[in-house]
């Protein structure tokens, strides 16, 4: 993936924020990609799986589009789980992705996006 994106692709709107359809595709255009869980997520997970102790490997597979105030969606794949792998289905701001990533950084722009539509 390209490192640099210029504001004026149709991923971004007049003030150079990132789209939530420009958003799902260039996550779609990177699947799978390794992830990890944030700490809601994580207790969840606990919970969940067979692996109390650490903290589990994730690779997400895909985005969906939820169209609510949470965001896209991530479908996810828990590795450190027994076989066969377990499939769950979370917001994508409870996911954590390798910050020196473009792509992590862009995610997290399109949520601080999310953030202060909210608060308005």
């Amino acid at each position: 993936m390209n490192s640099k994106i210029a504001c004026n692709d149709k991923w971004f709107n007049m003030d150079c924020e990132i789209t939530r359809e420009g958003l799902l595709k260039m996550v779609r255009g990177a699947l799978p990609l390794a992830a990890h869980a944030k700490p809601a997520l994580l207790t969840f997970l606990r919970r969940r799986t067979a692996n109390k102790t650490m903290a589990p490997k994730l690779t997400v597979t895909d985005v969906l589009d939820s169209r609510d105030a949470r965001g896209p969606m991530c479908k996810f794949a828990v590795h450190d789980s027994a076989p066969p792998r377990e499939i769950f289905i979370a917001p994508i701001n409870q996911i954590a992705f390798d910050r020196r990533l473009l792509l992590s950084r862009q995610i997290s722009r399109y949520l601080r996006i999310l953030e202060r539509q909210a608060k308005q």
